[in-house]
C-alpha cells in the first residue's frame, strides 16, 4: 500500500487527504448536528466546499498524468482553475442572496469557504513536504 502511495501524483495525494478529512469533519459534525449542538448548516456548507476543491484536485491530477503537450495541459488546468472559482463565487452569491432577502440558509458560507480552501493548505504543505525531501535527496 505505501508503494501504491508513493506512486500517486502531488494532486492526487491532496484530493485523497482533502477528501478523506473533510467528510470526516462534515459527518462528525452532522451527527453533532442532530443533538442541537451546531447547527445543520454549518455540515453541508463543509461537504460542498470539500467536494468542489477535492475534485478540482483530483481534475489537476488527471491532467498532470495526461499524455498532452505542455500547452494543453494549461489551458485545461486554467479552465479547472477559472471553473472552480466561477462556481465558488457563484455559489456564495447565491447563499448571501438567499439568506439576506429570503432568509433561507441552505449552507454555511464560512464553512463551505473553510473547506474549500482547506485543500489549498493541504496542497501547500504536502508541496513543501516535497520540496524539503528532494533537497535531502540532493545532498
Amino acid at each position: 500500500m505505501k508503494n501504491r502511495w508513493s506512486n500517486l501524483n502531488l494532486y492526487i495525494k491532496t484530493f485523497v487527504i482533502s477528501f478523506v478529512v473533510g467528510l470526516s469533519v462534515s459527518f462528525i459534525l452532522l451527527i453533532l448536528g442532530l443533538f442541537d449542538l451546531v447547527s445543520l448548516f454549518i455540515p453541508l456548507g463543509i461537504f460542498i466546499g470539500t467536494m468542489i476543491s477535492s475534485l478540482s484536485y483530483l481534475i489537476f491530477g488527471k491532467i498532470s498524468d495526461m499524455n498532452a503537450d505542455d500547452s494543453k495541459k494549461m489551458k485545461m488546468s486554467m479552465a479547472v482553475v477559472f471553473g472552480r472559482l466561477l462556481l465558488l463565487a457563484s455559489l456564495v452569491v447565491v447563499d448571501v442572496f438567499m439568506i439576506s432577502k429570503l432568509e433561507i440558509t441552505l449552507f454555511d458560507p464560512f464553512g463551505f469557504l473553510g473547506a474549500y480552501f482547506f485543500t489549498a493548505i493541504v496542497y501547500g504543505i504536502m508541496f513543501l513536504n516535497v520540496k524539503r525531501s528532494d533537497s535531502k535527496k540532493c545532498e
